[in-house]
């Protein structure tokens, strides 16, 4: 390789490039050049493993977090004070990115303490050194914005590359089979590979897997899947909001919110009475406003008369119970009544529950806001979703399952494959982009995610949004249709109910991850032999 002086400004424009990769620019491909470049550097300066690294990736993780400021001025939690809420932003996306930086760096220093000089064996020592530590930055999220009201766990998986390629044919086939860790080593692999056939001149091969590699890209793989002439398909409706975040509602506006929905129930009814399962998005309060509004003697009868076959409607309300207050998702059917309900798992630091590093900020500074003083949050329901039967099919068929997972819980592998574990043949997102005003880059990287969950479990999934887009994604990962605006409306399709479980269902995590520590480990003492024989 070409020795040069460090320069932290390549650095600086390799964590752009990979930046590029994000959804929102629809460049995945982008995440191979950006690494390549990035182990150019440490090959070149290996002493500086650590502060090279640091700074692409917090140039990157800046980038992913960015939607942060869509969220400003925070009206929905109800702050009054601009310069405040600005503060508490910065505060949050700086120190996240951060501490998500410090991992990656750390990740990129140990593979230089391992290999100085890259060889061979790094292909196996990379990818396994980075996939465990970007296993590790999951938990950062809800360590760092720790309170009561959450729960300390590996779900937070904003930022993988994964979702930067989930547009990929071969992306999408992996995690199938190794879950989206499973797609990081993958990328690790390919990246040093490259940068091996770089550094040792063997351009052929390196064209050859480039060749390859994007042909896989592209291939049809669910052409070798075999049909199935007895999959039951059933029609669903996505009932769609438009709902600006705020604290409080007045009574004019819920009743106005309420009219529109029970205008659009009333549509499907008419239009599409075949349908089998209705889905509002987060906080819809649609259940709670027919009590409200409506008399609750007749709330049953309403249902029992909406549709002349069992139609199984899922509600998200905010509930107080005993002391908490919580979200929970509601599984009602036309013709039997409650059926079950789920209260979600993964709350949005900042947005549902103040976290503790919010209030000793604004104890330190004497700041005493009254935002944060009177902040009512939410309490983590703190068990996986389940699959609630919600139809009686044919003889051959006699349930269909679905699970719902609410808003932020669509970042998390495991609660999604809880879902086909406990039989779920349907997964159905209730989101809300009202607290990031539609923010476009949230709503990308929310769509990367949905549709790596639909591939892992080969399942339908359902997302049914409050400001913004609502979409349904097919079992393989693939955009099957979106709504065109953002007011409420109703998105209708016919999906596929699978039963199947996917290798990925069957493992989990599991093995990539003990296959990529067993690797850390035997290269440490390895490493630790070679140099004891050095000295000797």
């Amino acid at each position: 390789m070409v020795k040069t002086k460090p320069n932290f400004i390549f650095a600086v424009l390799g964590g752009l490039l990979l930046s590029f990769s994000l959804p929102f620019f629809n460049l995945g491909w982008l995440v191979f050049p950006a690494l390549v470049l990035l182990l150019v550097f440490l090959e070149i300066h290996p002493q500086k493993a650590f502060s090279t690294g640091f700074c692409f990736s917090l140039i990157y993780f800046l980038s992913v977090f960015r939607w942060f400021w869509d969220t400003y001025p925070l009206e929905g939690l109800g702050f009054e004070n601009h310069y405040l809420a600005a503060g508490l932003l910065a505060f949050a996306w700086l120190l996240t990115a951060l501490a998500m930086s410090l991992l990656w760096a750390t990740a990129f220093w140990f593979l230089k303490k391992i290999e100085k000089k890259t060889s061979w064996t790094a292909l196996l020592v990379f990818p396994s050194i980075f996939t465990w530590f970007e296993y590790l930055r999951t938990f950062v999220i809800s360590v760092l914005w720790f309170s009561p009201g959450n729960i300390i766990s590996p779900d937070w998986t904003a930022g993988n590359l994964a979702y930067n390629l989930h547009t990929n044919a071969l992306t999408l086939k992996l995690s199938s089979l190794l879950g989206i860790y499973g797609v990081t080593f993958f990328v690790a692999f390919t990246a040093i590979l490259i940068f091996l056939f770089l550094e040792k001149k063997q351009f052929k091969k390196l064209w050859i897997f480039i060749v390859i590699l994007i042909s896989l890209s592209y291939f049809p793989f669910d052409w070798f899947i075999p049909s199935n002439n007895n999959t039951e398909k059933i029609k669903v409706a996505v009932i769609q909001s438009y709902i600006p975040s705020k604290k409080n509602y007045s009574p004019q506006e819920q009743l106005s919110f309420f009219k529109k929905q029970l205008e659009l129930m009333d549509k499907i009814s008419k239009e599409e009475p075949e349908t089998k399962l209705i889905v509002f998005s987060e906080a819809s309060n649609f259940f709670t406003n027919l009590s409200l509004f409506g008399n609750t003697l007749d709330v049953g009868l309403y249902f029992n008369n909406l549709f002349a076959s069992e139609t199984a409607i899922l509600d998200n309300s905010h509930i107080q119970e005993n002391s908490f207050k919580k979200s929970k998702t509601i599984y009602l059917s036309s013709k039997k009544g409650v059926i079950g309900d789920y209260d979600k798992n993964l709350l949005t630091p900042g947005g549902e529950y103040a976290p503790y590093l919010f209030r000793l900020l604004d104890k330190v500074l004497g700041i005493g806001s009254e935002e944060l003083k009177n902040f009512e949050g939410l309490q983590t329901g703190g068990q996986p979703p389940p699959a609630i039967n919600f139809l009686n099919l044919t003889e051959d068929s006699p349930q269909a399952k679905v699970g719902s997972l609410v808003c932020s819980d669509i970042s998390s592998p495991a609660l999604a494959r809880s879902i086909s574990l406990s039989g779920g043949q349907l997964i159905a997102v209730q989101g809300s982009f009202g607290f990031a005003n539609g923010s476009k880059d949230l709503i990308s990287q929310v769509k990367a995610m949905a549709a790596l969950r639909a591939a892992e479990n080969n399942k339908y999934l359902i997302y049914a949004a409050n400001y913004g887009p609502s979409f349904i994604v097919s079992g393989d990962g693939k955009m099957v249709k979106e709504s065109q605006n953002r007011d409420f409306e109703i998105l209708t399709a016919n999906v596929v109910l699978n039963k199947d479980k996917t290798i990925y269902n069957k493992l989990g995590d599991g093995p990539i991850l003990l296959a990529s520590l067993s690797v850390l480990v035997t290269s440490f003492f390895w490493r630790k032999r070679e140099k004891k024989n050095e000295h000797n």
